[in-house]
């Protein structure tokens, strides 16, 4: 019985929006919808990004989940309580629940790195040895069990986003909201940043919530992702089936970012960067008599087979690979390549209906 009530609450969402809606009044009296009719779960013990482009209304949304805003109409329920229903004292202690982690760090300047994470304790029931205790094994867990004397303005742009997160865990959050907290860092950090939220929530069980405007970040940390247009939900999924097979404009134009396949347009067409409906320039790719330009793209968790080797081998097709972007996603191969094919009518015939058997999308360009 235990371990089955264990697993219906890791199953169960720990926030749920349902048709909320947020507007905000002007100092002229003019309305703002920030957010309309947006519903969503989030599944307790995951990693779920939030996309969207500036004043899409990601942040709004992520302080309507910690109550530092109220929504307008619809519901915020965290954990089971219903956020616009609690009076302040019992919004305090739901927001001990509930850290926070910003682009710009708010680390206390003139305190210690050790007093910075010390500081959301001090109204703690923890004693003061346990107080310290847990301040110095979240400073082994961010990896800076050397800089606890150390001071902010010391530590480099990753090392204080470090410091931030502990701070953020010091009170045992069920959750975790990262508000753009790797758009200051470099790549690099950023990756060591997402790979410790990634220990974060597998070790402590912390649901870490992203704001973001950087699929590269969805792609590399979130189970699931929301895509928000002008405080409008247009899509949400698994990361995986979302990148595989995007539904909305703006959510193919996040993925184009991080993928060389968006340079398709420049083979085959000569581009169009201004959107003008005009070419560029000239194609890159002149095909000879025969000659087919192809796509093929991973749609489908499960493709492990090397199918391009076996298209040659097996049907005789010779493939020149220009543009390739597979990569893995969740465990699976995902992306695509294009390439020039040459071979028989009927092998490369053949070869298409191979691959679309074995659920891979396949396009003939020209």
């Amino acid at each position: 019985m235990g371990q089955d009530t264990t697993q219906e609450a890791e199953a169960s969402p720990i926030v749920v929006i349902d048709k909320v809606g947020k507007v905000f009044t002007g100092e002229d009296g003019e309305e703002k919808a920030a957010l309309s009719d947006v519903s969503l779960s989030i599944r307790r013990g995951g990693i779920y990004g939030i996309i969207g482009l500036s004043g899409a209304g990601k942040s709004t949304l992520i302080r309507l989940i910690n109550g530092i805003e109220r929504a307008t109409s619809g519901t915020v329920t965290v954990d089971g309580h219903r956020i616009g229903d609690l009076d302040a004292r019992q919004l305090r202690v739901e927001r001990r629940r509930i850290g926070m982690i910003f682009q710009q760090f708010n680390l206390m300047p003139s305190r210690t790195v050790f007093d910075n994470i010390l500081f959301p304790l001090k109204d703690s029931d923890l004693g003061k040895d346990e107080r310290r205790e847990r301040v110095t094994h979240l400073l082994s867990l961010v990896g800076l069990d050397q800089k606890a004397d150390a001071y902010p303005g010391e530590l480099s742009g990753g090392q204080q986003q470090r410091v931030a997160i502990a701070r953020a865990l010091a009170s045992n959050p069920k959750i975790l909201l990262c508000d753009e907290a790797t758009s200051a860092l470099d790549p690099a950090t950023t990756v060591s940043i997402l790979h410790l939220l990634r220990e974060v929530n597998r070790s402590l069980g912390v649901t870490v919530i992203i704001v973001t405007h950087q699929m590269s970040v969805v792609k590399e940390i979130c189970d699931r992702v929301a895509v928000l247009d002008s405080g409008r939900l247009v899509e949400e999924g698994s990361v995986f089936s979302v990148f595989a097979n995007p539904q909305a404009k703006l959510t193919r134009s996040f993925i184009a970012t991080t993928s060389n396949i968006a340079k398709l347009g420049e083979l085959v067409d000569g581009g169009d960067e201004d959107g003008d409906g005009v070419p560029d320039g000239e194609p890159l790719v002149r095909l000879k008599p025969g000659e087919k330009l192809v796509s093929i793209r991973y749609v489908h968790k499960g493709v492990f087979e090397p199918l391009i080797a076996t298209v040659i081998r097996r049907f005789g097709v010779d493939i020149n690979i220009l543009l390739s972007d597979v990569e893995v996603v969740d465990g699976h191969p995902i992306g695509g390549t294009t390439g020039i094919w040459s071979g028989s009518e009927d092998g490369i015939r053949q070869a298409i209906a191979y691959l679309k058997d074995k659920d891979i999308n396949v396009e003939v360009l020209r």
